[in-house]
């Protein structure tokens, strides 16, 4: 068992990929080892424990599905997650993701953990549609959140959701600009692509308005032949993912699929337009985020997460959920002013400068930390 001193300047970071945090939340964890935390990230064993450990951070196995519902496993999850935190005794628990977020601050609060945050990054397929589970996970939430200093939230829609819903005291959300962005490895330069290429990267969902861009780019063929459309991220085990087979018919129709990724800037530095026509319930989608970075102008749906960092006919443009005209509109004043895209894209970054730093994303956060080490506080 560790030090009490140990102890004070421990951090349990939980979620249910390791490669997420590794995508989104690497600067978070490299910010707290540079604070001198021992950051100790529990997660599902995945080739991302190599970046986090890379960066300072220990790796611990511990499957937390993101789907599954065997009472039996999901027991098992949460005894296993008990037994960590109850034996580091760290003096915070940080959770993201909806398991994690449920299941780390029961954990935490029952084991007296003195410091608990939790980070809503949306609230996903469950808040998608009808739901069977949905009044059983608000109940759950509204047992854990009792635990938490402070909940994060990336948009005021989804804080206002959780206290509509009552499942948190109002002076305990607070709403962060996202996960903000790293504004040196996401640079703008030249595109390099000879014809307009618009580009949507996300997982391969479709609630995140994939058939709606396909749909738009069909029409838009049609008159503009040198046009390119291509999606880019990888298929998902989401009960509303798109199939293989579905992604190959559409790159034969000229809607191109790009497969997955480590680094997105080599095909953000080919677009002209990024498009995420999403109805996803997203926090603030870093992919707007890194594209907006990269000086380029962004087409998004006027939904909750997704709206929050365009300024409508200044750095994009928003449009309905589901409206595959409207999109193709949107998308065709592009192809016809070619003036547009360099000139919306340096608003993008303009924006993202004055607002979405990850530095200052991760300055807000730490403000709430505690300024000295845990309290003596845990019961034998």
């Amino acid at each position: 068992m560790p030090t009490d001193q140990a102890s004070r300047k421990s951090v349990v970071v939980t979620h249910n990929t390791a490669h997420y945090i590794a995508m989104h939340y690497l600067e978070f964890i490299q910010a707290l080892v540079d604070l001198g935390y021992q950051v100790l990230v529990v997660a599902p064993r995945d080739d991302a424990f190599e970046v986090l450990e890379s960066a300072g951070a220990s790796c611990h196995d511990l499957t937390l599905s993101r789907r599954g519902m065997n009472p039996l496993r999901e027991l098992h999850s949460i005894y296993l997650l008990y037994r960590f935190i109850r034996k580091i005794r760290p003096a915070i628990v940080f959770n993201y993701s909806i398991k994690p977020v449920i299941y780390g601050s029961y954990t935490a609060g029952r084991c007296r953990v003195p410091s608990i945050f939790s980070m809503v990054t949306g609230l996903g397929y469950m808040f998608s549609r009808n739901n069977a589970f949905r009044d059983l996970v608000l109940a759950m939430y509204r047992r854990a959140l009792k635990y938490n200093t402070k909940v994060f939230f990336q948009n005021t829609h989804d804080r206002d959701v959780f206290l509509s819903n009552h499942l948190m005291k109002e002076e305990d959300a607070v709403v962060l600009n996202g996960t903000g962005i790293d504004l040196i490895k996401f640079q703008p330069g030249p595109s390099r692509a000879a014809h307009p290429v618009f580009l949507l990267i996300s997982r391969m969902l479709w609630e995140k308005g994939i058939w709606e861009f396909v749909a738009a780019a069909r029409a838009l063929r049609a008159s503009y032949g040198d046009a390119e459309f291509k999606l880019l991220g990888p298929i998902d085990d989401n009960p509303s993912a798109i199939s293989r087979d579905q992604l190959q018919r559409w790159s034969g129709e000229g809607v191109e699929y790009l497969g997955v990724t480590s680094d997105v800037r080599p095909y953000l530095e080919e677009a002209t337009v990024f498009v995420l026509p999403s109805y996803y319930r997203e926090g603030t989608p870093r992919s707007i985020l890194e594209a907006m970075a990269m000086g380029k102008p962004v087409i998004t749906t006027d939904w909750p997460g997704c709206r929050d960092p365009i300024e409508d006919g200044v750095n994009g443009y928003l449009v309905p959920v589901r409206n595959s005209d409207e999109l193709r509109v949107a998308m065709e004043r592009f192809l016809t002013d070619q003036d547009l895209a360099p000139k919306m894209g340096r608003e993008s970054r303009r924006i993202v400068e004055k607002h979405y730093d990850v530095h200052d994303v991760n300055r807000k956060i730490l403000s709430y930390f505690p300024e000295s080490g845990a309290p003596d506080c845990y019961a034998a």
